[in-house]
C-alpha cells in the first residue's frame, strides 16, 4: 500500500515566505548600497580626472578657467588644446546625508585657484562621508552639511571674486539666519557693486542682513563696474584712460606715443608688436608664412591683395583674445562701427576737430605698403579699425580724416602702416 505524503502546513508555508521575503530585502538593500558606493566612486573619479584636465590647463595659460568657460562644459579653448572634451556631470541620485548633488566650480586668487565643491554619501578610501573641497592642494573635507548642532544646520558659502581678489575664499553660514558681514573684494580698475548669486548679476543679491534659505551649500559672484579713470603701465609706457562723448572707455594717446597727440607707431594690420611699427624700421620683401613673423622688418608688398602674409587670416585682432592684440589687458583694436559710433558722437568732420575731440586724434603722414611714407603736403588722421571686409576679406576697414572729410567705410591694404587706439573691451 503507498503512503500518504504530507503536505506542508500553512505556518510553514508563511515561514517560507517571510524567510525568502528577508532574502529579497536583504539583497535590495545590498544592490542598493552597492548602487550608492558605485556613485560616490563615480564622483571622487570624475573630480580627480577634472583636477588633471585643470592642471594641463594651468600648465598652458598661468591661470585656470573662469566661471564663464567652465560653464561651456569644456576645458580648454576654441582654438588651442582641449584637455576635458566634456565635462562630467554628476550622479542624479543624491545619496546619504548630502543635499547637493552637483560639482560647483568656483575661480579663487584671481584664477590663480579653484574650488570644486560636491558631496558623498559614504566613505571613499580616505576621504570622509560629506561635504568635499576640491583644490589644487587636493580634495578635503570642508564644513558641515545638515549635521545638527543642537538645532543648527550650517553650509559653506563660497565667495567667487570674477577676476577679482577676495579674502576669505569662503564663510561657514546657519540655515535660516543673517549671513552676517562678507568680504569686500578688490580689482584694479573696478568698482565692486554686489555680490550676487548669478555670476552676470541676474540673480538674487546677497547682503549681510540676508537669510541664509538655500538648503546646501553655494557660491556668490562679485559684479563689477569700470571705471574710466587713472592709467595702466604697458610696454614701458604710461596711458591714461579717457571716456569719450560715446560712452566709451578709450586709452588717451596712440599705442607708442610718448604723449597726447603725438603720432606713436604705425602698424601693419594683424601684426604684434615687433619693431616693424617703427618709424623707419628696416623693410623686407619676404612675407611671413606664420603670424608672428620673427623679425622686426616692415614687410613689403606691392602685388595683390598687398599683404604681409602669405595668407589670409581673419581671426588677427579680433577682440581681447584675438590673435596678435597689440594693445593692454582688457584693451583692444576697435571695431569699424565703434568708430562710427564715436565719430558721430564726437561731431567730427576733419582732422582739425578730430585733434580737438576727447581722443586728441593726430594727423601723419602713413606708411604705404611699399614701406615709404606718404609726401603730399597735408597729413590725415588714419587708424586701424579690427573690422575685415566681408565682400573682400584680403581688406581692413580703417578710419580716415582728412582736412576736409570724414570716411568712416574705406578699407585698405594689410600691408599698410597706419596707428591704433585702444579701446577698452
Amino acid at each position: 500500500m503507498f503512503k500518504k505524503r504530507r503536505a506542508f502546513t500553512l505556518v510553514e508555508l508563511l515561514v517560507a515566505v517571510a524567510i525568502i521575503g528577508i532574502l529579497a530585502t536583504l539583497a535590495v538593500v545590498a544592490l542598493q548600497q552597492a548602487r550608492s558606493r558605485a556613485r560616490d566612486s563615480k564622483r571622487v573619479a570624475d573630480i580627480k580626472q577634472i583636477q588633471t584636465a585643470l592642471e594641463l590647463f594651468f600648465n598652458e595659460y598661468n591661470r585656470y578657467p573662469s566661471s564663464n568657460e567652465w560653464s561651456s562644459n569644456v576645458i580648454g579653448t576654441s582654438t588651442n588644446n582641449i584637455y576635458m572634451h566634456s565635462i562630467p556631470e554628476a550622479p542624479k541620485t543624491i545619496d546619504g546625508d548630502c543635499e547637493m548633488g552637483d560639482y560647483i566650480y568656483s575661480l579663487v586668487d584671481d584664477g590663480l585657484s579653484y574650488q570644486i565643491n560636491f558631496c558623498i554619501g559614504r566613505q571613499v578610501s580616505d576621504l570622509p562621508a560629506g561635504n568635499l573641497c576640491a583644490s589644487p592642494g587636493g580634495i578635503n573635507y570642508c564644513g558641515i552639511q545638515d549635521e545638527e548642532i543642537g538645532e543648527t544646520i550650517t553650509y559653506i558659502l563660497n565667495f567667487d571674486a570674477q577676476g577679482g581678489t577676495v579674502n576669505p575664499l569662503f564663510k561657514e553660514v546657519v540655515y535660516n539666519q543673517a549671513i552676517g558681514e562678507l568680504p569686500i573684494p578688490t580689482r584694479e580698475y573696478y568698482v565692486f557693486l554686489e555680490w550676487n548669486t548669478q555670476a552676470d548679476g541676474s540673480g538674487d543679491t546677497y547682503e549681510s542682513n540676508t537669510i541664509y534659505i538655500n538648503e546646501n551649500n553655494s557660491i556668490i559672484y562679485a559684479i563689477w563696474e569700470f571705471v574710466c579713470e587713472g592709467a595702466i603701465p604697458f610696454e614701458g609706457l604710461n596711458y591714461n584712460l579717457v571716456e569719450a562723448l560715446d560712452g566709451k572707455c578709450w586709452l588717451d594717446r596712440n599705442l607708442g606715443a610718448s604723449a597726447v597727440g603725438s603720432v606713436g607707431w604705425m602698424y601693419q594690420w594683424g601684426r604684434l608688436k615687433d619693431g616693424h611699427q617703427l618709424y623707419n624700421s628696416n623693410t623686407t620683401t619676404i612675407l611671413s608664412s606664420s603670424t608672428n613673423p620673427g623679425n622686426s622688418n616692415f614687410i613689403i608688398n606691392t602685388s595683390h591683395p598687398r599683404n604681409w602674409l602669405n595668407y589670409r587670416d581673419n581671426t588677427l585682432w579680433q577682440g581681447v583674445h584675438g590673435g596678435n592684440n597689440p594693445c593692454p589687458p582688457d584693451f583692444r583694436v576697435p571695431t569699424i562701427f565703434e568708430w562710427q559710433n564715436f565719430v558721430s558722437a564726437e561731431n567730427i568732420s576733419n582732422n582739425s576737430n578730430a585733434y580737438n575731440s576727447s581722443l586728441k586724434l593726430p594727423s601723419y603722414k602713413e606708411r604705404y605698403s611699399s614701406g615709404s611714407y606718404r609726401i603730399t603736403s597735408f597729413d590725415e588722421a588714419n587708424y586701424w579699425s579690427s573690422s575685415p571686409v566681408s565682400s573682400y576679406p584680403d581688406y581692413s576697414y580703417y578710419l580716415r580724416i582728412t582736412h576736409e572729410e570724414v570716411y568712416t567705410t574705406g578699407y585698405t591694404f594689410r600691408a599698410t602702416g597706419f596707428t591704433v587706439r585702444c579701446i577698452r573691451n
